[in-house]
């Protein structure tokens, strides 16, 4: 009834003003009326949109008086100077050299052999000396201090090969140390401060030159670190009963891409593909014997393993189609009837938990469901459809009530994707393979430190990579 009143209600209107337009203003503007073609082609163009963008002034004299009252250009471009006064030359802007970091330790670098020919008679020329600083950070309870090492060592020379030589161990010796990578890292995984935002707080916070292309270098440089340590994740997933799988696409600087999650409940794994298509599926799970769990993507049909479809995506697709189809009685009939059945397998998943010995009483209502559903003739084309899919998944929709253990929905993996899709928001199209392959070995330990209820920061800081032996650490 109340949309016959608003329809009836629109046509007296239409019928009651002439739709004639000129110059974008609506005739009958005075009744206040005014017509959806007037507003999309009107000149202003943004009377109604944002109000911190761009107007769209119609007179060029406005827009022109308008960009002179934007902030920057008042402090960059207008200046003041004093009347008949010489308009002095403005100075040329070079860049300011950074200052230089007072050191708080010093370390004397020496070498007893030469390098090429094993000689030990080695003189030093002191007169030439070299030195180069290591920076770090050191967490504590009460803070974070800065630490800057200065490497000090001189030029060396065998007696028995004349060569000249600085000490490899000089040579190796990084200009930005793992606890502060880790940290800046720590930083960039969990709280998503991007790589702008870094820069911006070592330099203010703690006085250091990190520059924005050097702690993408970090990045690169924690993942080939840890590499063993997500090989060592990837292993533990395969290996195990339960096999959890999710994925997302991604916008890269150069075309598409797509994330992949691999989970249990105590470990996640993350990986890059350049497609969405599932034909790697079966080389990288060959040998797996657990259950996998995943939602209706067709790239897991034809994997030969026990599936557990995710009945949550089920329930709210048909919950969206019983709110567009509320008058259709085989919709509620379909509805009721696994809303119920599932219900009560839930209900004994709360009090039991899941156990095979208490899930199994279920399985006669689950066939009566089924066999219900295929001798029905339905005229409703939504439950047609929904028919034919249930039927087609009948062996995949409650397979967890013959295990234990064994989760009735894929939401491990779905939470273990999330923040990844938290951290594309401010990433998407900024990224390159390479770079988003670094980021997922990262991420991936940090899902799995989550899921363990250890601390991804202090797995950082302690240089270990083998997170088990970790975690077990962290139990005592």
């Amino acid at each position: 009834m109340a949309l016959q009143l608003l329809t009836e209600r629109l046509h007296a209107i239409s019928g009651h003003v002439a739709p004639s337009v000129a110059n974008g203003t609506p005739a009958s503007a005075s009744d206040g009326v005014v017509w959806v073609d007037s507003i999309v082609s009107d000149p202003v163009g943004k009377r109604w949109g944002n109000q911190w963008g761009n107007p769209g002034f119609v007179l060029d004299e406005f827009g022109f008086v308008n960009k002179c009252a934007y902030f920057d250009y008042q402090r960059d471009v207008i200046r003041f100077r004093a009347p008949g006064r010489a308009r002095k030359k403005r100075p040329s802007r070079k860049r300011a050299k950074p200052k230089s970091v007072r050191p708080t330790a010093k370390t004397v670098i020496t070498a007893r052999k030469c390098p090429f020919c094993k000689g030990s008679q080695l003189t030093r020329d002191y007169d030439r000396a070299h030195w180069k600083n290591s920076y770090d950070l050191r967490l504590l309870e009460t803070g974070i201090r800065r630490v800057v090492t200065r490497y000090i060592t001189t030029l060396h020379r065998c007696q028995e090969c004349g060569r000249a030589f600085l000490p490899p161990r000089y040579k190796r010796q990084e200009k930005f140390l793992h606890t502060l990578q880790s940290w800046a890292m720590y930083q960039h995984v969990v709280n998503r401060t991007t790589f702008e935002n870094l820069e911006g707080i070592f330099k203010e916070c703690f006085g250091l030159p990190v520059r924005f292309s050097i702690i993408h270098a970090f990045k690169a440089s924690l993942a080939k670190f840890y590499r063993p340590t997500y090989e060592q994740l990837l292993r533990t997933v395969l290996n195990g009963h339960l096999l959890q799988c999710d994925e997302t696409g991604v916008r890269l600087q150069r075309g598409k891409g797509c994330v992949w999650v691999f989970t249990n409940l105590v470990t996640v794994v993350f990986q890059y593909r350049d497609t969405r298509k599932g034909d790697f599926l079966k080389t990288m799970l060959e040998g797996f014997r657990g259950v996998l769990i995943s939602d209706f993507y067709s790239a897991y049909d034809s994997l030969p393993y026990p599936q557990q479809k995710c009945l949550v995506h089920l329930i709210r697709d048909l919950n969206t189609d019983l709110r567009a189809h509320w008058e259709d009685d085989e919709m509620r009939w379909l509805t009721n009837r696994f809303g119920k059945l599932l219900a009560a397998i839930v209900q004994t998943i709360d009090r039991y938990g899941l156990q095979q010995e208490y899930l199994t009483q279920h399985k006669a209502e689950v066939a009566i469901f089924f066999r219900e559903l295929a001798e029905q003739e339905f005229q409703s084309v939504v439950v047609k459809q929904y028919q034919k899919r249930l039927l087609k998944y009948q062996e995949k929709l409650f397979v967890f009530v013959d295990h234990d253990g064994v989760p009735w929905n894929n939401n491990n993996a779905e939470h273990a994707v999330k923040h990844f899709a938290k951290y594309r928001m401010i990433t998407n199209g900024r990224m390159t393979e390479r770079g988003v392959a670094d980021y997922l070995v990262l991420l991936s330990i940090y899902q799995t430190c989550e899921y363990r209820g250890v601390s991804f920061l202090r797995f950082l800081l302690s240089g270990s990579r083998n997170l088990d032996k970790f975690c077990e650490s962290q139990k005592i």
